[in-house]
This record gives structure tokens, sequence and C-alpha cells, in this order.
């Protein structure tokens, strides 16, 4: 029997392997500002510190290096850019950063991208994931597209995807002073595209591409207005499904076979060469590899976890029913009436030391771990919820 001060040893201890683990400093790139000032901005976000699994962050870094081969990005901005759509890849390939950074010479099948901060009055230090510029080569129009390639594995991360992208895609317009335009010679901007890829979109969002960009309206009459002029910001987000699901080609596919978590890196590597034509070098090979160990890893942890908190949740059930059980044989026996509310008692101090563990440590509410995880019906809830305020009530009055 559980008294209203005891928990089973077991389930503590299971619940303390189910906790997450504390958080950690995300890597940053080492970056020259030629305004040291901007280093001693003082204030939340530029002082905050990311919350991210190592392991998680070793795996996007490792992804980042993936997409960083020409033979990758190349047919990302093929299938996105609209401005690039008459470009072979090969055109594409060889433009990128053409002109603003050297080739790497010992890697030269990968960019080596552009700076990845940048800085803010307000903000302080914003850090994006790849960088680069592609050189169009046309008479007219735009000259260069700038673009970002970012990463998302979460559905839900707590803010609206699409105003963050076009937060970055105005930094990107905020970094062209003194590039492509100074002083108020503002015909020098050129036209950025943010592009988000999404591992774990919502279920209705999968295998889906949508493009985000300016288009003019008159209201009244008709002004011609040369459309590069103002359909400079761009954003696409890769929402990857699965193989089954509709629509899973171009971009979607081959960020799916990339980013894959049940493919084996042969696998990937013959879906690649065979149904992208894409050449698999050493150095992607060897990319390839180090990413998927690293998905494995945190696979193998996740399954861990899961196990742990099914784990948990099983024990505390099985003990409440055995307590229901043992209450009822009571009864049966001709027990008391005390003692079946001291049992009943019990399982409700139980269910409250544990709801509160398990919102303490999670993203849920007290009331959603008992719904949600504990499955009780209303009736159920509502004991538990009653008995926790009377408890700390009648505590708070001695």
């Amino acid at each position: 029997m559980l008294g209203t001060q005891s928990i089973n040893s077991e389930i503590w201890k299971t619940v303390r392997i189910w906790r997450k683990p504390a958080s950690a400093v995300r890597m940053r790139m080492d970056y020259e500002s030629e305004n040291d000032d901007l280093f001693k901005l003082k204030n939340s976000l530029a002082s905050s510190i990311d919350s991210i699994d190592p392991k998680e962050a070793a795996y996007d870094a490792a992804a980042k290096e993936v997409f960083c081969h020409r033979e990758i990005i190349s047919r990302i901005i093929k299938d996105v850019v609209s401005e690039a759509a008459s470009m072979s890849i090969e055109e594409i390939s060889s433009n990128i950063e053409n002109g603003f950074i050297d080739n790497d010479l010992d890697k030269p099948e990968k960019i080596l991208g552009l700076n990845t901060e940048f800085f803010s009055s307000e903000y302080g230090r914003i850090t994006q994931d790849l960088v680069t510029i592609l050189s169009l080569n046309k008479e007219f129009g735009p000259k260069y597209i700038m673009l970002n390639i970012e990463f998302q594995n979460q559905s839900n991360p707590g803010y609206p995807l699409l105003k963050r992208a076009y937060n970055s895609a105005a930094r990107m317009i905020e970094s062209q002073k003194n590039r492509f335009y100074s002083g108020d010679h503002y015909e020098g901007i050129q036209p950025v595209y943010s592009i988000w890829i999404c591992t774990n979109p919502e279920k209705i969002n999968r295998n889906t591409m949508p493009k985000f960009a300016p288009a003019k309206t008159d209201l009244i009459g008709y002004m011609f207005y040369p459309e590069e002029e103002y359909n400079l910001i761009n954003i696409v987000i890769i929402n990857i499904g699965s193989p089954e699901d509709f629509n899973y080609r171009n971009s979607i596919r081959m960020s799916g076979i990339l980013l894959s978590g049940e493919l084996e890196p042969e696998e990937k590597k013959s879906l690649l060469e065979k149904d992208f034509g894409i050449r698999m070098s050493t150095e992607l090979e060897r990319e390839v590899n180090n990413m998927c160990s690293l998905g494995a890893g945190i696979r193998n942890e996740a399954k861990a976890e899961g196990f742990a908190q099914g784990k948990a949740v099983g024990l505390f059930q099985g003990k409440s029913e055995g307590l229901s059980q043992g209450r009822n044989e009571g009864l049966s026996q001709g027990r008391n009436e005390g003692l079946s509310q001291g049992i009943n008692q019990g399982k409700l101090m139980t269910y409250v030391q544990l709801a509160e563990q398990f919102s303490r440590d999670g993203n849920l509410t007290f009331e959603e771990v008992l719904r949600e995880s504990f499955r009780l019906s209303p009736e159920e809830q509502k004991e538990v919820i009653e008995f926790r305020n009377e408890f700390y009530s009648s505590k708070n009055t001695r």
C-alpha cells in the first residue's frame, strides 16, 4: 500500500531515467566583426544560451556539411530559384560563390559559404545555418541571388516559422550593404531566398514545397513596375514526408533520402546516384556515412527514452491497478471503510506526486499529464485535482 508520503522506489528510479538532459551550448562559428563593439551587446537574446542536445547539434553540423556539396545545393537551387530555372545543374554549380570566395583547392566539390552571423543593435547576434551567393550571369535583371538554407526538425518550434524565415531574409538584405550597394544606391539590392528544410512537419503538410513571394496589386488603375524591383524576398519551405505519400519527388525526395533515419548509407548513395545523377565523391560519401551514424545514435537514444517513459507509466498504472484490486479484495473480506479510504488517498497522492514530476520534466501541464499520460477519465481527473487542492490547502493552514 502506498501511503501519502511514500512512492514505489522503482517508479521514481524510472522517472529519473526519463528526465531530459540539461541544456547544452550550441556550437557557433567564429566570426571576425568589423565593429567589435557589437560583441559587447548585453540583452536577453544576445546573451541567451540555446537549449539543444549536443548530439543533435553534431547531427545538424553533419547535415550542413552534406548540403554544402555543389552536387546537392545546385539541385535545390534549380528546383526553387525561378531566376535560375533556365540554367543547367553544371552552370549553377560552377556559379555558386563564383567571384566572391575562392574554391577550397582540397575540396573543390564543396562551397565554403559566407559569414552566417548577422548583427543588430537591438537583437545582437543572429546565426544562420548556411549562406551563399549564386551569380546569374544575365545582362538584364538581377545579377545575383543570395540565399540561405536552414534545417528545422520541430513541427511546432514555439513561433511562426514563416515569420522567422522573413526575419532571416531581411538579415540577408541588410548584409548586402557595402557588398552589392552603398549609400543610397538601392538599385544594387539583389533578391534573396530563405530555404527551410523541415524534417518533421505536421502530417497535413508533408511532401509540400510552398514558395512565398511578394506580388503587386493594383488598387486603382494599372501601374507598370519591373518585377525584379519588388520581388526581392522569397521564402521556400521544403516539408519532407515519406515515400508512401503523394508528391515525394524533386528536392523533397532528395532531402528526404539524405536526412532519412531509416535508409542505410549504401541505400542512400545508390538512390542518389541512380535517381538524381549525383556523383558520390569520397568526401560526400564520408559525410553521408557520418550523418547516418550520428542519426542512428540519436534514434537509439530516443528509443531508450521512450522505453523509459513507457516503463514509468506502465509501472504506475500497474501499481494503481494493484491498489484497486487490493481495495476490492479488502472490501469483500469485510475490511472497514477507513482502510478503503486510506488506500484511495494513497492512490490519489501517488497520482499527484507523479503528475507533478512529469509536468516539471516535460512540456505538459499537470492536467495534461493526467489526461494524456495517465489517460484518466474526466471524473478521475476531477477527483485527483480536488484531492491535490485540499491537500495543499490544509498544508498551508497548518
